[in-house]
């Protein structure tokens, strides 16, 4: 999700007000807005890449917020390990800026779990340093345990990950759900064999920072941590994807040409249909066939579910909901972020790059921090036109 380049004029205001959210419809109009931007900076053969990526990433980041919608069992990211670096097929980067940038943002805009993101972003470093040390035969695993924060809070999944080496420069991350407490979580590492601070209250920071390897087998592991029981069959949650692909499709159409009102008329229509494929089991198949003809698509699903209410979602791991109470697309917001890497594709200057680098707000483009560069020298953006802030 990706914050949009604005004017000069807006981007200190729109700073001020923009809320913290989950999943907001606006970022992915702020991606496709970004995207176009580069059309005319970039070569054809590069902008049809990023067009792909684009797409690859507002589909995956639809499907997540479905499958947290709905509690999957399971979920499954494959990565690539580049000189000791996770990366996925969806971004250029390494994955860990995306998680330095998501706490960059989340701090910029006065995140009250400052302590909670630093600490993943630590633990996914860590992770990193681990990996080079266990063998890609899958005997070797390691955990990130993360705990859903306090009531408060914004993290409000409960789960734990799992990764395993599948070749020497592949890695396979496995999430579970778990309806484990921290004392839970804590009983379950000291198995694992992770030393806890003495003295010290157990908490989601903690379990966040510390990765731990283990050799346990995956059944014996899974079962420490409590996976729950309400949770959505992989299977069927696969089954729901396909389902609802067609208006996944739509919705990455109406944000290339950047009708917002329809973007974000199509995010409900996609929530309350996945809703109706999933709680009705006795109109799947016939709602199903409507949804791959074009004609019932577009007669028929969307009127039909565009005036719906979103339904509330108080599961397990927390409250989710829609609030449209408010035409003011402030109020927009979705099932709560399972991690502050969601908010990493901000294209906000104060958020980008890592300690030697930031990215142009044009072109996206890295550019070294420190030398007094006030011209992009990749598209000639100045310093000017595109604002001291987001």
């Amino acid at each position: 999700m990706v914050e949009r380049t604005i004017l000069p004029e807006t981007r200190n205001r729109k700073l001020e007000t923009r809320q913290i959210l989950g999943y907001d419809p606006n970022l992915d109009l702020d991606a496709a807005a970004h995207l176009d931007n580069l059309k005319q900076a970039l070569p054809t053969n590069e902008y049809e890449r990023r067009q792909v990526q684009f797409e690859q990433a507002i589909r995956r980041n639809l499907e997540t917020a479905l499958g947290e919608r709905f509690n999957v069992e399971i979920s499954i990211v494959n990565y690539q390990l580049i000189d000791g670096q996770l990366k996925s097929d969806e971004y250029d980067e390494p994955f860990l800026d995306r998680i330095k940038r998501g706490q960059r943002y989340r701090q910029l805009l006065g995140s009250r779990e400052v302590k909670r993101e630093k600490a993943e972003v630590l633990g996914f470093a860590r992770l990193e340093q681990l990996l080079p040390q266990i063998s890609d035969t899958g005997s070797e695993k390691i955990i990130i345990i993360s705990p859903q924060g306090d009531a408060d809070s914004v993290y409000q999944h409960n789960f734990f990950d799992f990764y395993q080496k599948i070749e020497p420069d592949k890695v396979k991350m496995s999430r579970y759900t778990s309806s484990s407490t921290l004392e839970d979580f804590g009983e379950a590492a000291k198995i694992l064999g992770l030393e806890q601070p003495n003295g010290e209250k157990l908490n989601d920071a903690f379990f966040l920072s510390h990765p731990i390897v283990t050799g346990l087998p995956r059944e014996q592991i899974i079962e420490l941590f409590h996976p729950q029981e309400d949770t959505m069959p992989y299977d069927e949650y696969q089954t729901l994807i396909l389902a609802i692909t067609p208006l996944i499709n739509k919705y990455i159409e109406v944000l290339k040409r950047g009708d917002d009102d329809e973007s974000k008329d199509l995010y409900r229509i996609i929530l309350n249909v996945a809703d109706e494929f999933v709680l009705n089991p006795q109109t799947r198949k016939h709602l199903a066939r409507r949804l791959y003809t074009p004609s019932e698509l577009a007669f028929w699903v969307i009127p039909q579910f565009s005036t719906h209410p979103v339904r509330f979602v108080a599961g397990g791991c927390g409250p989710q909901t829609l609030d449209f109470s408010n035409s003011n697309y402030l109020s927009y917001t979705n099932s709560l972020p399972f991690s502050v890497s969601e908010y990493g594709n901000s294209t906000c200057p104060d958020c980008q790059g890592a300690e030697n680098h930031f990215h142009c707000p044009g072109c996206g483009s890295q550019i070294e921090s420190g030398k007094g560069i006030t011209k992009c020298p990749h598209c000639g953006l100045t310093k000017e036109e595109a604002g001291s802030k987001c």
